[in-house]
């Protein structure tokens, strides 16, 4: 079976029975499963710059696993996907230091995701700077994959 495939068995697997109702032992199975699709779909946006799947297929796959492993701790291998950012970056790609740090909506998936991450900033900041604040927003389109 081929990574294309590969990967939307294990989604078919988790649309029939959500990881939520997992038993430990297949949940075992299939975090292993989405740990080996995971490191060879980054690889593949990565290190060949030939991704084979959506971002948001990786998003979800991803978030199966992140799932698994906050039901299952025993679960979470030192070396999960889970554990680390992106992967081998291409060497043609130039290096850039940005001036402010670049934060990341985490997955938000629709606007209730979008409200939450922006009340998570907000609360940040209030902590941050003793003072209720609210911050302007700047959106861009992703044109990266």
């Amino acid at each position: 079976m081929n990574l294309v495939e590969e990967t939307r068995d294990v989604q078919q697997r988790l649309a029939r029975q959500p990881v939520a109702s997992l038993p430990h032992e297949e949940a075992g199975v299939l975090a292993g499963r989405l740990r080996a699709l995971l490191r060879a779909h980054s690889h593949r946006y990565y290190a060949q710059d030939d991704p084979v799947v959506a971002d948001v297929e990786y998003d979800r796959l991803f978030q199966a696993l992140l799932d698994l492993e906050a039901r299952f701790p025993d679960l979470a291998t030192p070396d999960s996907p889970t554990r680390r950012v992106g992967g081998q970056v291409l060497d043609h790609f130039e290096k850039v230091r940005h001036p402010q740090p670049l934060l990341s909506l985490q997955n938000a998936f629709d606007a209730d995701d979008v409200r939450a991450w922006y009340e998570r900033c907000r609360r940040g900041l209030q902590a941050a700077f003793d003072e209720d604040l609210a911050p302007a927003l700047t959106a861009e389109l992703k044109i990266d994959g």
